[in-house]
């Protein structure tokens, strides 16, 4: 099994902290996460992954259905 890998990815829409919660749970239904934590002061989300199990476009999805939007952070930024 490969090893899981953080996916950062930088969040638009959050008025408060309960949105930051919204966008949490969403993202730790997506199939292969194992960690979600949103900053909501730094508007960005650190997301636990497995390789292979889980794309991108899952969590940007995850994120919509939230009511919110995303774009992955491309190395540190």
């Amino acid at each position: 099994r490969p090893a899981d890998q953080n996916t950062t990815l930088a969040l638009y829409g959050m008025h408060c902290s309960s949105c930051a919660g919204v966008i949490e749970k969403q993202l730790k239904k997506v199939p292969g996460v194992s960690r979600a934590n949103v900053n909501f002061a730094a508007e960005k989300a650190l997301v636990t992954i497995t390789p292979g199990v889980t794309p991108t476009n899952d969590l940007l999805a995850a994120v919509k259905k939230a009511g919110y939007r995303a774009e992955l952070i491309q190395g540190e930024q």
